[in-house]
Protein backbone atom coordinates (compact mmCIF):
# COMPACT_ATOMS: atom_id res chain seq x y z
CA UNK A 1 0.00 0.00 0.00
CA UNK A 2 1.50 3.42 -0.67
CA UNK A 3 0.18 6.79 0.91
CA UNK A 4 1.25 10.02 0.84
CA UNK A 5 3.72 11.98 2.71
CA UNK A 6 1.96 13.89 4.74
CA UNK A 7 -1.56 12.92 4.66
CA UNK A 8 -3.74 10.70 7.25
CA UNK A 9 -3.54 6.76 7.21
CA UNK A 10 -6.60 4.88 8.81
CA UNK A 11 -5.21 1.31 8.86
CA UNK A 12 -7.87 -1.03 7.48
CA UNK A 13 -7.49 -3.71 10.02
CA UNK A 14 -7.57 -7.44 9.28
CA UNK A 15 -10.36 -10.11 9.80
CA UNK A 16 -9.71 -13.23 11.43
CA UNK A 17 -12.25 -16.59 11.65
CA UNK A 18 -11.65 -19.47 13.42
CA UNK A 19 -13.82 -23.01 12.92
CA UNK A 20 -14.73 -23.58 16.18
CA UNK A 21 -14.74 -19.86 17.88
CA UNK A 22 -16.15 -18.37 14.54
CA UNK A 23 -15.54 -14.63 14.07
CA UNK A 24 -12.24 -13.52 16.61
CA UNK A 25 -11.56 -10.42 14.68
CA UNK A 26 -12.02 -8.21 17.78
CA UNK A 27 -9.05 -10.23 19.59
CA UNK A 28 -6.27 -8.70 17.27
CA UNK A 29 -3.63 -7.45 18.12
CA UNK A 30 -2.10 -5.12 15.42
CA UNK A 31 2.02 -4.26 16.25
CA UNK A 32 3.86 -1.08 14.09
CA UNK A 33 2.73 2.47 13.38
CA UNK A 34 2.75 4.08 10.42
CA UNK A 35 4.62 7.76 10.24
CA UNK A 36 3.11 9.99 7.15
CA UNK A 37 5.25 12.22 8.80
CA UNK A 38 8.43 10.82 7.00
CA UNK A 39 8.94 8.61 3.97
CA UNK A 40 10.00 5.09 4.16
CA UNK A 41 8.55 1.64 4.73
CA UNK A 42 6.33 0.86 7.53
CA UNK A 43 5.14 -3.08 8.26
CA UNK A 44 2.36 -3.40 10.57
CA UNK A 45 1.56 -6.59 12.11
CA UNK A 46 -1.84 -8.39 12.68
CA UNK A 47 -2.12 -11.71 15.91
CA UNK A 48 -4.84 -12.90 16.68
CA UNK A 49 -5.12 -16.62 19.06
CA UNK A 50 -7.82 -18.04 19.69
CA UNK A 51 -9.71 -19.21 22.94
CA UNK A 52 -8.02 -22.70 23.04
CA UNK A 53 -4.78 -20.25 22.98
CA UNK A 54 -3.67 -21.17 19.49
CA UNK A 55 -1.79 -18.59 17.29
CA UNK A 56 -3.00 -17.66 14.22
CA UNK A 57 -0.31 -17.49 11.52
CA UNK A 58 0.99 -13.47 12.12
CA UNK A 59 0.07 -11.54 8.76
CA UNK A 60 1.08 -8.82 7.77
CA UNK A 61 0.71 -4.99 5.44
CA UNK A 62 3.40 -3.05 4.38
CA UNK A 63 2.68 0.28 4.03
CA UNK A 64 5.12 2.91 1.71
CA UNK A 65 5.11 6.55 2.92
CA UNK A 66 6.29 8.56 -0.62
CA UNK A 67 6.93 12.03 -1.72
CA UNK A 68 4.01 12.96 -3.79
CA UNK A 69 4.67 16.62 -3.88
CA UNK A 70 6.47 18.11 -5.98
CA UNK A 71 9.06 20.99 -4.89
CA UNK A 72 8.42 24.93 -5.67
CA UNK A 73 10.67 27.20 -7.13
CA UNK A 74 10.92 31.16 -6.21
CA UNK A 75 12.91 33.85 -8.36
CA UNK A 76 15.10 35.69 -5.44
CA UNK A 77 14.84 38.67 -7.25
CA UNK A 78 11.50 38.80 -7.88
CA UNK A 79 9.70 37.15 -10.84
CA UNK A 80 9.52 40.33 -13.41
CA UNK A 81 12.76 42.86 -13.29
CA UNK A 82 13.69 45.74 -15.45
CA UNK A 83 17.17 46.92 -16.41
CA UNK A 84 18.32 49.58 -18.81
CA UNK A 85 20.06 48.43 -21.62
CA UNK A 86 23.74 48.65 -21.43
CA UNK A 87 23.34 48.46 -17.52
CA UNK A 88 24.79 45.94 -16.24
CA UNK A 89 22.96 42.50 -14.85
CA UNK A 90 23.54 39.91 -12.09
CA UNK A 91 21.24 37.21 -11.85
CA UNK A 92 19.67 36.87 -8.20
CA UNK A 93 19.60 33.23 -8.17
CA UNK A 94 16.04 31.30 -7.20
CA UNK A 95 14.68 29.59 -3.54
CA UNK A 96 13.45 26.10 -3.52
CA UNK A 97 11.25 24.76 -1.05
CA UNK A 98 10.20 20.83 -0.88
CA UNK A 99 7.46 19.36 2.20
CA UNK A 100 10.42 16.63 2.58
CA UNK A 101 13.12 18.08 1.90
CA UNK A 102 13.03 21.41 3.74
CA UNK A 103 14.50 24.45 0.94
CA UNK A 104 17.56 26.25 -0.31
CA UNK A 105 18.94 28.78 -2.66
CA UNK A 106 20.12 27.80 -6.30
CA UNK A 107 22.70 29.88 -7.71
CA UNK A 108 22.60 27.98 -10.83
CA UNK A 109 21.46 25.95 -13.11
CA UNK A 110 19.05 28.50 -14.84
CA UNK A 111 18.33 27.79 -18.71
CA UNK A 112 18.62 31.56 -20.63
CA UNK A 113 20.66 34.00 -21.26
CA UNK A 114 20.46 37.90 -21.02
CA UNK A 115 21.71 39.98 -23.54
CA UNK A 116 22.36 43.59 -21.98
CA UNK A 117 22.56 45.50 -24.90
CA UNK A 118 19.99 44.19 -26.73
CA UNK A 119 16.00 44.99 -26.05
CA UNK A 120 13.56 42.84 -24.88
CA UNK A 121 11.96 40.19 -22.46
CA UNK A 122 14.55 37.38 -20.91
CA UNK A 123 13.13 34.22 -19.74
CA UNK A 124 15.42 32.39 -17.06
CA UNK A 125 14.01 29.12 -15.94
CA UNK A 126 14.91 27.10 -12.46
CA UNK A 127 14.74 23.69 -11.67
CA UNK A 128 14.64 21.70 -8.77
CA UNK A 129 14.32 18.24 -8.03
CA UNK A 130 13.61 17.06 -4.64
CA UNK A 131 15.01 13.76 -3.01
Amino acid sequence: MVVAHGSVYVDSGATALDNIDGDITAGIMTGGTVDTGHTGTYILTYDVTDIAGNPATQVTRSVTVVDMTAPSVTPAGGSFITINQGTSYTESGANWTDNVDGSGFLATPYTGSVDINTPGVYILQYSYTDG
